[in-house]
C-alpha cells in the first residue's frame, strides 16, 4: 500500500466512522420521540372514553391507567437506551481500529478488550435520565387531569397543555440526553481505545475533529486540527479536555457537543 493508498483509505473509514455515530444518535432520538408520542395517544384513548358527565372517580381512573402506560413505556425506553449505549461505545472502539485497519495496521490481538465498567456506569445513568422524563411526564399530566376535576380546565384543554409539554419540554430533554451522553460514551470507549492501541503502534497520536454542525462553539472549531499524544488533554479556549464530553471538563463545554477526536499519524501523509 502505497503512502498516498493509505491516507486515501484510513480517511474514507474515518469519514464512515464517524458518520456512523451521528446514525445512532438520530435513530435513539427517534426512538423515544415514538415513545413519547405513544404516550400521548394512550391519553387522547383515555380521553376518548370519558363520559360528557366525567365524575373524579373517572379522572382517578384515567391517571392509573395512563401512569401504567408511562411506566410500560419508560421500560421501553430503558431497553433502547441500553442497546443505543452499547452500539455508542462499540462505535467508540471502532473509530479506533476500523480506520488503523484500512491503513494497513491491524489490532485484532494485539491489544486487550476495553474495559466496560464506565460503560456500565454511563449506561445506568442515561437510563435514570430518560426514565425521569416519563416520570416528570406522569406529573404534568395528574397536574392537568387535577385541574379538569376542579373545573378550571376541560379534557381537551388538559390535553393540549400535556401535548405542549411532551412535544416540547420532554422531546427538548431527550434530545439533549441522548445528544450529551451517547457522545460521553463514544468519546471515553474511543480514549479508553486509544490508550491501548498507543501500545502497540509506536507513533499514534489523537486529532479533535469539530462537528459538522452550522454553530459550534466557537473554542472547539477553532481546535479542529490539534493534535496530542494519546496521554494528554487538549488545549480548548484555554480548557484542558482529555477528550470531548470528558466528565472532568465544565458542563458547558460537554452539553450537545458534536466534537470527535480521531487516531492520527505524524508520518503518514
Amino acid at each position: 500500500m502505497t503512502p498516498s493508498e493509505r491516507r486515501k483509505a484510513f480517511n474514507a473509514e474515518l469519514r464512515a466512522q464517524i458518520k456512523r455515530r451521528q446514525q445512532l444518535q438520530v435513530h435513539l432520538y427517534d426512538d423515544i420521540i415514538t415513545l413519547l408520542e405513544k404516550a400521548l395517544m394512550a391519553l387522547d384513548t383515555q380521553l376518548a372514553q370519558l363520559p360528557t358527565e366525567y365524575q373524579v372517580w373517572h379522572i382517578q381512573q384515567m391517571q392509573q391507567n395512563i401512569e401504567r402506560t408511562l411506566l410500560d413505556i419508560g421500560a421501553d425506553a430503558a431497553v433502547k437506551v441500553r442497546d443505543g449505549a452499547n452500539a455508542a461505545w462499540q462505535a467508540g472502539i471502532d473509530l479506533v481500529d476500523a480506520p488503523l485497519n484500512a491503513g494497513g495496521v491491524n489490532l485484532a490481538g494485539r491489544v486487550q478488550a476495553v474495559n466496560v465498567q464506565q460503560l456500565e456506569a454511563i449506561k445506568s445513568f442515561m437510563v435514570d435520565r430518560v426514565s425521569d422524563i416519563n416520570i416528570v411526564a406522569a406529573q404534568k399530566i395528574k397536574e392537568q387531569l387535577g385541574l379538569v376535576v376542579v373545573g378550571v380546565n376541560d379534557p381537551y384543554k388538559a390535553r393540549a397543555a400535556i401535548a405542549k409539554y411532551l412535544e416540547g419540554n420532554a422531546a427538548s430533554r431527550a434530545k439533549t440526553i441522548v445528544q450529551t451522553e451517547l457522545g460521553r460514551l463514544y468519546s471515553t470507549a474511543n480514549q479508553e481505545r486509544m490508550a491501548q492501541a498507543q501500545k502497540a503502534v509506536p507513533g499514534l497520536k489523537k486529532k479533535w475533529r469539530r462537528s459538522n454542525r452550522k454553530d459550534p462553539r466557537s473554542s472547539h472549531a477553532a481546535a479542529h486540527g490539534q493534535t496530542q499524544p494519546v496521554d494528554q488533554p487538549f488545549n480548548i479556549g484555554g480548557i484542558l479536555m482529555m477528550y470531548p464530553h470528558d466528565p472532568a471538563a465544565p458542563l458547558e463545554e460537554v452539553i450537545n457537543c458534536g466534537c470527535s477526536q480521531v487516531p492520527h499519524m505524524d508520518e503518514w501523509p
